[in-house]
């Protein structure tokens, strides 16, 4: 067996599935739909495709993704509840506690419901991503590090990484950060999208 190399990770493949493609929007530019995708060799995507099936196991991809999604929708969920005015207003109003609780659960429901419907898609398009990136020695390389203990047991606690006190709390405070600016955002929002429309503030059109 060759020495392995640590190409790919399941955590950054659970990540993409639960960030979706904003981050990526932030920093790429999007492929035009004339530009010319080059198809994956044959051997490279079945080699792909083999790998993947050792980061993500068939019998365990679902569960992986929901204990990924379920710990970032916590770690964002802790980071909204830590804004001091929101905390004071839930716990004088057990009601509105409520409302909150059943919103941030209908959420995770529908994010793992969602996740769950397209992960066949993402398997197979990561998969053709892997096969048009990495030669076939270095698809090799892969399967042999994710077939050893070693492999298998980074596939493993690689998903609860999420859950780990340090990303917890970064993830926490960047949701704190996020928040912080979002009333004067919409407020700015608010009056652009009057200014664009010709709308004062009154809602009459000047």
């Amino acid at each position: 067996m060759r020495k392995a190399k640590n190409f790919g990770s399941p955590f950054v493949l659970l990540a993409t599935i639960a960030l979706g493609s904003v981050a990526q929007a932030q920093s790429h530019t999007p492929a035009t739909e004339s530009a010319p995708v080059a198809e994956p060799n044959a051997e490279q995507l079945a080699a792909a495709k083999q790998l993947i099936d050792l980061i993500l196991p068939p019998s365990q991809r679902i569960d992986m993704v929901n204990t990924m999604v379920g710990a970032m929708l916590k770690n964002m969920t802790d980071g909204i509840l830590a804004d001091p005015t929101l905390r004071s207003t839930l716990n004088e109003q057990p009601e509105m506690a409520s409302v909150f609780a059943d919103f941030v659960e209908r959420q995770r429901q529908k994010t793992e419901s969602q996740m769950e419907a397209s992960l066949p898609g993402l398997v197979e398009a990561m998969s053709r991503a892997y096969a048009r990136a990495f030669t076939l020695s270095q698809l090799t390389d892969m399967q042999d590090f994710f077939a050893t203990p070693t492999g298998q047991i980074y596939v493993v606690k690689s998903v609860s990484l999420m859950s780990d006190p340090d990303v917890a709390a970064w993830q926490r405070n960047s949701m704190q950060e996020s928040m912080a600016d979002m009333p004067s955002e919409i407020e700015r929002l608010v009056s652009e999208l009057r200014a664009a429309s010709g709308e004062n503030r009154d809602g009459e059109t000047e």
